[in-house]
């Protein structure tokens, strides 16, 4: 039975995406992983949301899908620049 939460496990969020091969080309550990999933900053340490939200499938208690959303913190003129 497949049940859509707000409650879910960060491990099992951490070991689902290490099946993919994007965000990350090369192993990251759970801890750099966290920072990032939970922050979403850029690799200069700009925000990228105001605020970000989580929903997570489980089929039967096991993770079968999530998806992660929020504002975005900046956006770009005609120009190209990045406005706040």
């Amino acid at each position: 039975m497949l049940k859509i939460t707000d409650t879910y496990n960060l491990k099992d969020i951490y070991d689902f995406q290490l099946g993919f091969k994007t965000p990350y080309f090369f192993d990251v550990e759970s801890e750099d992983w966290k920072k990032s999933f939970e922050a979403d900053i850029d690799g200069e340490g700009r925000e990228l949301f105001k605020g970000l939200f989580l929903k997570a499938v489980y089929d039967n208690d096991k993770l079968a899908g999530f998806v992660q959303y929020g504002k975005t913190a900046f956006g770009f003129d005609d120009r190209g620049r990045d406005f706040k």
